[in-house]
């Protein structure tokens, strides 16, 4: 390791320690909710995964063949979004980070700085992973009488498989900043673009063949083709997946091999990455902190500054504050990065639901789909808005006094907020939904609803992460992952899962009240749940930007 490295480790170590000594000042409420969340979440993923396992211990010759294709692909799928959610924050890290811009100008080389940022990227990238692995192949153990040493063994295997993408990423964000500078995001956004339809044209193949596969009789091989991208011998999923299954079977010469395969390719994705930051680390941050192109930055956010004049003919001040946010959200590739491949994908599937010919299914599956697009919808939206809106006041930061300076109140920036967060969601997932009920061929009633439901799941879902924002800012913290990973980030995501499930289950009860009698009027009772989510939607999008208000305008800075 690079001489600076040791020293740099050791403060995190101990800013680490100390984070740990000062849990116990933190509110019990908070340490309650979060333990019993995170465990509930465990928990639900362990004992659904135990029933699936369970299912297919019934049909040996069906799991025989199956099981090495599904872990493989769920092993490759995780591998994949590891990659990509580990180039974004590598991006941040490296280039983008503050403490990176102090860390240059101490007498440092290229690769300490390097290493230092790419621990802290793999420390918070992947411990969502191993959340859920964890359940995964423990369920998968205890079903198949799996010897005990399996059981740490996961662990050991996921320490490689983890490095492996951050790897990936953290040499690909650096190349495309060191070749690039001026035009990495566009270059960054062609190549997810590509990706994204390649593999949800893949996906939608498997599942195309996957149609009428019946358990009892024998699995179609064109369909387990589709699937075996993860199975070929030279994918890191492969060496994963083969080497857990022979340590779950006492094979422990096969899985120390692919253990160690695992480990040699990290090793050397790790090389990878110090030999490229000291050749041309330091000349790609300095690139970046450049700035790049200031005339072509202009030109496209002309259309924002345009549509900004045009609302401010109505209110200047607040299309001002909006467009700001706009532009933030435009030069953040974290952002719209992730918004573009998550939302692509879902309206890649929605283009393709014909082809997978639910439309002519019969009324149970059909309504089925379509309560569960609009749910992946908006857990999706959920999760965005718990994400990027939740930090925005607080990534005003130690700059908030500025705002204060000037004759804007505090009430109205909030609503600004409200209002950039609700009409971008809007503009997002309403065109979802439409492609989504007219692919299904639903009737105009059920499409008219839920695109009224919709709407109001965006209310409600910018309303709780814009008031709750307000309520619990954190206004000494610059990384919005850390804000967001804080109390009321926590907060956010449950009352939005919470508001996502009672908007879901108030329109799928009544039509599963009129599958089981065809009697009931079901206009009647899709009204009356209309109604419940309405009055909720309001109540949890408008009542905690109000209480925001309030205690932002009690807050001193």
């Amino acid at each position: 390791m690079p001489p600076g490295f040791t020293c740099l480790a050791r403060m995190r170590l101990r800013q680490i320690a100390n984070r740990l000594q000062r849990i116990g000042e933190e509110s019990l409420l908070k340490i309650t909710v979060v333990t019993l969340m995170g465990a509930a979440l465990w928990g639900g993923l362990f004992f659904g995964f135990l029933d699936v396992f369970r299912f297919l211990r019934q049909f040996p010759d069906f799991q025989a063949a199956i099981i090495d294709y599904v872990l493989a692909l769920f092993f490759l799928s995780l591998l994949g979004m590891l990659t990509f959610s580990n180039a974004l924050l590598a991006f941040w890290a490296l280039f983008r980070s503050e403490e990176t811009h102090f860390l240059f100008t101490k007498p440092l080389r290229p690769e300490s700085v390097y290493h230092y940022k790419f621990l802290e990227v793999v420390t918070f990238s992947s411990w969502a992973s191993v959340v859920l692995v964890l359940p995964v192949m423990i369920a998968y153990g205890l079903q198949n009488g799996a010897p005990w040493y399996f059981y740490p063994g996961i662990l050991l295997y996921l320490v490689p498989f983890v490095f492996i993408p951050a790897a990936l990423g953290a040499l690909g964000g650096m190349l495309l900043s060191a070749l690039f500078p001026r035009h990495r995001l566009k270059v960054f956004g062609l190549v997810v673009a590509v990706l994204a339809v390649w593999g949800g044209t893949a996906a939608i193949r498997a599942a195309m063949l996957g149609r009428g596969i019946q358990v009892t009789g024998a699995v179609r091989t064109d369909f387990l083709d589709a699937i075996a991208i993860g199975t070929r011998p030279m994918v890191p999923s492969y060496w994963a997946t083969k080497g857990l299954l022979a340590l779950a079977c006492a094979n422990l010469g096969a899985g120390a091999f692919y253990w160690f395969a695992l480990t040699a390719t990290a090793a050397a994705g790790v090389a990878a990455g110090d030999l490229a930051a000291g050749a041309c680390y330091a000349r790609a941050w300095a690139g970046v902190a450049a700035g790049g192109n200031i005339r072509r930055r202009r030109e496209r956010t002309g259309l924002i500054d345009r549509l900004a004049r045009l609302a401010g003919r109505v209110d200047r001040i607040t299309a001002a504050l909006v467009g700001k946010d706009v532009k933030s959200f435009l030069r953040d590739p974290a952002q719209w990065g992730q918004a573009a491949i998550f939302f692509g994908v879902l309206g890649l599937y929605f283009a393709n639901l014909r082809s997978l010919r639910y439309h002519r299914s019969e009324e149970f599956w059909r309504g089925l789909v379509y309560f569960l697009n609009l749910g992946v919808t908006s857990l999706i939206l959920a999760i965005f808005t718990t994400r990027f809106i939740f930090p925005l006041l607080s990534l005003e930061g130690r700059r908030f006094w500025v705002l204060g300076l000037a004759p804007i109140s505090r009430a109205r920036l909030v609503w600004a907020k409200f209002a950039y967060a609700f009409v971008g969601a809007l503009v997002i997932t309403e065109p979802l939904i439409l492609l989504s009920n007219t692919m299904l061929q639903m009737p105009r009633l059920y499409m008219g609803l839920q695109l009224y439901a919709t709407a109001f799941v965006c209310l409600g879902l910018t309303g709780l992460a814009v008031g709750l924002g307000a309520i619990f800012p954190n206004f000494k913290e610059d990384n919005p992952s850390r804000v967001v990973s804080g109390f009321g980030g926590t907060l956010t995501l449950i009352f939005s899962v919470g508001l996502v499930a009672l908007v879901v289950a108030s329109q799928a009860v009544p039509f599963a009240l009129h599958l089981r009698d065809r009697t009931v009027p079901v206009a009647r009772y899709l009204a009356l749940g209309a109604g419940v989510f309405t009055l909720t939607a309001l109540v949890a999008g408008l009542l905690p930007v109000f209480l925001g208000v309030r205690a932002l305008e009690r807050t001193d800075f």
